[in-house]
């Protein structure tokens, strides 16, 4: 499942670096993020550096609170409520993981087009 997430997102990624919008850091929240191994595999299917957010269940509620500190005026722009998040962990790059996972992105990014037929199928299940 972990890798399955990563895969999947590492899909996004890359739509957003053809368009410009690079991701040049990631900070993991929520309850995978407490696992001692997926933030391993993101680094790794990123082929970046990932953290840990220090609070990995607060993610939304923090930014949730700096969006509307924007909007009140207590961060002058968005950037500067950023600088408020923490981290607790920091997980590099495994050199060997992420030659595999290169290699997986290959097969596993085919996997849509084949699957393509079904999920039309499905979709013309529901009104």
């Amino acid at each position: 499942v972990y890798e399955g997430v990563a895969l999947s997102l590492a899909t996004v990624a890359r739509i957003m670096a053809e368009n410009d919008a690079p991701i040049d850091s990631i900070i993991l929240t929520g309850g995978g993020a407490r696992s001692g191994l997926w933030p391993d595999i993101f680094a790794s299917v990123f082929g970046i550096p990932t953290s840990v957010h220090y609070a990995p269940g607060e993610g939304t509620s923090l930014g949730a609170a700096m969006t509307a500190g924007v909007g009140i005026g207590i961060f002058k722009d968005y950037e500067q409520a950023a600088s408020i998040a923490r981290t607790r962990s920091q997980h590099a790059v495994n050199p060997a993981w992420a030659d595999k996972y290169e290699r997986v992105y290959e097969l596993y990014s085919g996997i849509y087009e084949r699957m393509k037929p079904i999920f039309d199928g499905i979709a013309r299940e529901w009104p």
